[in-house]
C-alpha cells in the first residue's frame, strides 16, 4: 500500500466513524422522547468536541440532517442548524491546559447551560 492509500483508508476510517456516531446520537433521541427534556444528545456532542475538535461537526450534522429527513424538513428544523453548533462552540472555548478534575464538572455545566437556553437560542 502506497502513503497515498494509507492516508485514504485512515479518513475512510473516520468518516465511518463520524457517520456511526451521528446515527448514534439520532438513535439514543428517538429512544428516549418519551421522556420530556431527557436527552444524551448534549454528553455526545461534548465528548465528541472533546476528543476530535473542529472533526465533531461531522457527526453533528449527520444528526441534524437524519433528524431533518425522518422528521421532515419544516421550520422546527432550521434552528437545529445552529443550536447544536453553539454547543460545540462553548465546548471549544475551554482552555487545553485545564485538569482533568477540572474538566469533569466543566463539560457537564457547559451542557447544562445550553440545555437551560436551549429554548432561548432556538426561539
Amino acid at each position: 500500500m502506497n502513503p497515498r492509500q494509507k492516508n485514504y483508508s485512515r479518513y475512510l476510517k473516520q468518516l465511518c466513524v463520524f457517520a456511526m456516531f451521528g446515527v448514534i446520537m439520532f438513535i439514543s433521541k428517538k429512544l428516549m422522547e418519551f421522556l420530556p427534556n431527557f436527552h444524551l444528545l448534549g454528553m455526545f456532542i461534548v465528548s465528541l468536541t472533546a476528543v476530535y475538535k473542529k472533526k465533531a461537526l461531522i457527526p453533528i450534522y449527520v444528526y441534524v440532517m437524519l433528524d431533518g429527513l425522518f422528521g421532515g424538513f419544516s421550520l422546527w428544523w432550521y434552528p437545529y442548524l445552529y443550536v447544536w453548533t453553539v454547543l460545540w462552540g462553548m465546548t471549544m472555548l475551554v482552555p487545553k491546559k485545564v485538569p482533568q478534575k477540572i474538566l469533569a464538572f466543566i463539560y457537564p455545566t457547559i451542557s447544562a447551560l445550553h440545555g437551560l437556553f436551549f429554548g432561548t437560542l432556538y426561539a
